[in-house]
């Protein structure tokens, strides 16, 4: 084929062979420019289905228009009636011979890995999916581009079968499981193999090859990739890029782009705020609003209950922020663990040596699969807590806890303190209290007295106490739906009917009629009353209580009351937690009255 001259092209070399193709690099005559010609294989070259699939390729991949994806400039046939297929030629390499001569380090695995993910996100959003995702596919030029080839096995979404039935396209250790068992495919099965690349990329190989094809089938179906072998801050984008259930992988590439430019970007502030759904128009409202209330909630606090000492500056401070503690027990107790964390945080809040970053400020970040450093600039967290529980029941009352906590020191990345706790489960309490004091004699050097952070148990009853925790769950959930606020008004109510003593039941049954309230799922004056006499109840009930507080605060916050302070007061950092600092504007919608609320009894006398 050297030097021959194939309707206006002269063959100048080969570059390469693979899948059902030969690759020359030849001079377009006509144009005079160099460019890429690929071939039907001879061995394919009298198949009709092979044929057919080639055309194919050159009439979707000339229809997507993208820097991320090669361009296709015609389909021809020679004299001797062989197809092939002109495309732009690109001084450069695949990424397959990259990895087995010189590497990738992790700056470039994520640049790549982000521009693999927006080709495929032209290929999807034109409802065409690749299928055959693999290091030998992506070819790097010496600009720094990245191109995404052959789509000879895309598949449009609704299209029948190019091949006959029964047959498993791609390369096998790229599969998805999907794949792997014949099914049908969408987007999610090239997010999958770009998983595979992005593994392949940091570790040198792919996470599921065997020495041949039905053991690598069964690795792909049956085990869990080696996460541990890859940088800490790609774990958790492989990981859910390599879920097996395709309900739990990244549902789009938008999704994981999102994710892959946080990474690469060191994740500054501006994108953040820019690019999650959670922060649309009616959620900045929300945040704005959460400032508020977390500022009018120190104020109640200073003015009902002064501290006995000065409080520490900023500058000696130490913050931590609790991450939710992973789930070891059943599914069904994710909400278990995770609120034993958040009740963790409030007992280190009422700490005045230390900060603590608010358990959705904390829940926030940890969703997002952030590093430490990444926590660390975003937070200014100098500590992280995080660690498991598993829920032992049982059919008698001494159903077991076991807790496992762990502090790492952000700015070395160094444990600095870990712990077993094996606890029926009535001991629940004694555990936050011993943990909070651990947690803090490790961070200022000195054990704090029990004194200062034990308090009696919130409640005596342990199914109120369930159904308490169970209620935080859904507060502490992104979204916002009228439904999940009348769920928690119905369990914070269950567990006051077992424990009609139980003050923090009360003030976050009041936070939740406020925010029906407040945020017109429920604008009726009787919700209002009834938050501001939830609030009430849990005041007398436990005044020291800092969610008391919050929840006064966020009655007048979000149903109009009309709070005045009795005298001018300065506010120093404040011990309970707090939410990153951004500025509100006095002017603001959000804390306009609708409504002229009673404040509480109590407060006339201040």
């Amino acid at each position: 084929m050297i030097g021959k001259v194939l309707s206006h092209y002269k063959i100048i070399e080969k570059l390469g062979e693979g899948g059902n193709g030969v690759v020359y690099k030849a001079e377009d005559t006509n144009l005079k420019r160099t460019v890429a010609l690929k071939f039907l294989s001879q061995f394919f070259s009298s198949d009709e289905e092979s044929k057919r699939r080639f055309i194919y390729e050159a009439q979707k991949a000339s229809a997507l228009d993208h820097p991320n994806i090669y361009t296709i400039h015609e389909i021809g046939q020679t004299d001797e009636e062989k197809l092939f297929i002109s495309m732009t030629y690109y001084d450069g390499e695949n990424l397959r011979e990259r990895i087995k001569s010189k590497g990738v380090k992790k700056e470039e695995a994520a640049e790549i890995a982000i521009q693999i993910c927006e080709g495929l996100n032209k290929a999807h959003q034109n409802n065409l999916v690749h299928r055959d995702i693999k290091p030998a596919n992506i070819f790097l030029t010496k600009d720094g581009i990245v191109k995404i080839l052959d789509f000879g096995l895309a598949k449009e979404k609704g299209q029948s079968h190019l091949t006959k039935e029964g047959t498993t396209l791609g390369t096998v250790a790229y599969m998805s499981p999907e794949q792997a068992r014949g099914e049908d495919v969408d987007q999610r099965t090239d997010i999958w193999s770009l998983g595979i690349v992005m593994y392949e990329m940091l570790t040198g190989k792919p996470p599921f090859d065997a020495d041949y094809y039905q053991a690598t089938i069964y690795s792909i179906l049956n085990t869990k990739p080696e996460l541990n072998k890859l940088p800490k801050e790609f774990t958790p984008i492989i990981k859910k890029a390599l879920a097996k259930p395709v309900n739990e992988r990244y549902q789009n590439t938008e999704e994981l782009l999102v994710d892959l430019n946080l990474l690469r970007s060191g994740f500054p502030a501006k994108h953040y705020f820019s690019t999650h759904a959670f922060l649309k128009s009616f959620k900045v409202k929300l945040a704005a609003a959460a400032i508020i209330i977390i500022l009018l909630a120190v104020i109640s606090f200073l003015v009902i209950k002064k501290p006995a000492v000065e409080h520490s500056t900023i500058e000696e401070r130490k913050i931590v922020v609790v991450f939710p503690f992973e789930n070891l027990g059943s599914p069904d107790d994710k909400y278990f663990a995770e609120a034993i964390a958040q009740e963790i945080t409030s007992k280190l809040a009422s700490i005045q040596e230390i900060s603590v970053i608010s358990s959705k400020s904390a829940k926030r970040f940890f969703d997002l699969k952030m590093s430490t450093m990444e926590i660390s600039s975003e937070l200014g967290a100098n500590y992280i807590l995080e660690g498991t529980v598993a829920w032992a029941k049982t059919n008698d009352k001494k159903s077991t806890v076991k807790i496992i906590p762990e502090l790492t020191r952000v700015s070395d990345n160094t444990i600095v303190w870990s712990d077993s706790y094996d606890k029926i489960l009535d001991d629940i309490f004694s555990v936050q209290d011993e943990m909070a004091r651990n947690v803090s004699e490790k961070i200022n050097g000195s054990l704090i007295p029990a004194k200062n952070t034990e308090a009696e148990s919130p409640t005596g009853n342990m199914g109120a106490y369930t159904y308490y925790l169970k209620g935080l769950d859904y507060e502490n959930r992104w979204y916002v739906f009228k439904e999940d606020f009348q769920k928690r008004v119905s369990l914070f109510k269950k567990a006051i009917e077992l424990d009609p003593k139980f003050a923090g039941a009360y003030a976050h049954l009041s936070i939740a009629e406020s925010g029906l309230f407040g945020l017109y799922f429920d604008r009726n004056e009787k919700t209002a009353a009834e938050a501001l006499e939830y609030a009430e109840k849990a005041y007398h009930l436990n005044p020291s209580l800092a969610d008391v507080h919050f929840a006064l605060a966020y009655y007048y916050a979000s149903c109009g009351g009309n709070f005045v302070l009795p005298v001018k007061i300065k506010i120093p950092s404040p011990p309970i937690a707090c939410e990153p600092a951004m500025s509100v504007s006095k002017s603001s919608p959000i804390i306009k009255k609708e409504l002229s609320l009673p404040k509480p009894s109590f407060l006339n006398a201040a």
